[in-house]
């Protein structure tokens, strides 16, 4: 490790086993501590914390049995790690002025199947801290975009822990989906619901994550929400969706890199889409902006997490969900910059209900929803492939020219056609006045 400053104190720790503060300093050095076995055998995870505000620089980590330090070595598991991935410079954006929740917390799902926060469309993007978030942390997610937290909170949290994270999340601008770990027994809830449900930065009881079915005590946990705060939707994720699970909004996760393809998200977001159309609920998505732990040997680069989303909000996904922690890599930290003020910037015109023009694409590679907004028309594009395209796209009866949006650039429209570049994994949006 190394810091941009010298004593930089860093907590190594096992969890479950103990921890131990080193002092990191400017130049590259190796650290290491001695923890003995976790007290549960069974899983068990390494932290590196910085506990003071800068930068550190963390490289090499290695985790081994014995008393003795070993050389490093590549782990066995390294080599998922090295597949070609698709790469492309985002620039950095200027500074986000943060900006404090107003006092209401009005939430509504209209006739429209439109989720509204104090009477305006919201498409939450929503980050999953680990732990209980410090104010330090909340500020920097507020800073790199996000406009929501999914709060995971546990039986043996207090009141206050809880209070501490809504009120700093409301005064970083932030909104709270509120997770229920599956510790929060049901008497817990009948206290905690009443104690927060009129919280300003509340928008979502989030009862239950991944039942494998709808057991009595998923089901009484959803009834105790939606019978002591009726104004916020209860909702339930599912890693499968049929139309009639249980739950005020259609929500599952689906997360692929590195074994899969970004495509697929297309696929799960559709499905999902249709089983919430009929059942008249939102539907969101759980994406992934996490690797090197858990089931994924990297996280997406910024272009694949590029598709993933706008493959979401193409196929009808109006909330967007990353598990977890904030990304490793400069290059995913500035695509998600960019990604939320995207999402944010759309938000509307996703959201409206007029209608349509019709309007074509091809290749197949290229998906694309077309909506209509304040005299405009929008083709929302994404190449769903890791390989450069040339796009054709018809909107019949327009000539002139096509704003780029987030691109700072125009195209040419010739007897309704639109001819354009696309690299991998990349989005377009175009708007034809």
């Amino acid at each position: 490790m190394k810091s941009d400053r010298d004593a930089m104190p860093v907590t190594l720790e096992i969890t479950g086993a103990g921890k131990s503060t080193v002092m990191v300093d400017t130049q590259w050095k190796r650290y290491s501590v001695t923890i003995g076995p976790p007290k549960v055998r069974n899983v068990t995870s390494c932290r590196i914390s910085p506990s003071a505000e800068g930068t550190v620089w963390i490289d090499d980590v290695q985790l081994e049995a014995g008393s003795v330090l070993s050389d490093w070595h590549p782990a066995r598991t390294d080599a998922a790690m090295t597949g070609i991935a698709v790469h492309r410079m985002t620039p950095e954006l200027p500074p986000i002025t943060i900006t404090p929740g107003t006092d209401q917390g009005l939430v509504k799902i209209d006739e429209h199947r439109r989720f509204l926060v104090n009477g305006e469309p919201f498409i939450p993007f929503a980050y999953k801290p680990w732990a209980i978030p410090s104010e330090a942390e909340l500020r920097q997610i507020a800073l790199t975009g996000y406009n929501s937290i999914v709060f995971c909170a546990r039986g043996s949290n207090t009141l206050e822990q809880i209070q501490n994270v809504l009120d700093g999340a409301h005064k970083n601008g932030l909104k709270v989906i509120f997770w229920l770990h599956r510790s929060v027994t049901t008497d817990q809830l009948r206290q905690w619901v009443p104690a927060f449900k009129d919280h300003p930065a509340l928008i979502v009881w989030y009862v239950y994550d991944e039942p494998g079915t709808i057991t009595p005590e998923v089901q009484e946990k959803y009834d105790i929400a939606r019978k002591l705060d009726p104004g916020h939707p209860a909702m339930i994720n599912y890693v499968l969706y049929p139309h009639d699970k249980l739950g005020d909004i259609a929500s599952l996760d689906y997360y692929p890199i590195p074994n899969s393809h970004p495509l697929g998200v297309g696929g799960e977001a559709a499905a999902l889409e249709r089983a919430a159309s009929k059942a008249g609920k939102p539907s969101w998505i759980w994406l992934q902006s996490c690797g090197y732990g858990f089931f994924s040997a990297r996280e997406p680069t910024g272009p694949e997490s590029e598709c993933m989303v706008y493959l979401s909000l193409i196929n009808g996904v109006r909330g967007l969900q990353f598990f977890a922690y904030v990304p490793r890599t400069l290059e995913l930290w500035n695509a998600m910059q960019h990604l939320a003020m995207e999402v944010k910037q759309l938000t509307p015109i996703l959201y409206s209900i007029e209608q349509p023009h019709e309007a074509t694409v091809s290749p197949s590679a290229i998906h694309m929803v077309v909506k209509q907004y304040q005299g405009s028309s929008y083709l929302i594009t994404v190449n769903t492939t890791d390989q450069p395209v040339k796009a054709k796209l018809q909107f019949p009866g327009t000539n002139g020219e096509a704003t780029v949006l987030f691109e700072n650039r125009t195209v040419k429209i010739h007897d309704g056609v639109i001819h354009d570049d696309f690299e991998g994994y990349q989005r377009h949006v175009y708007q034809l006045k």
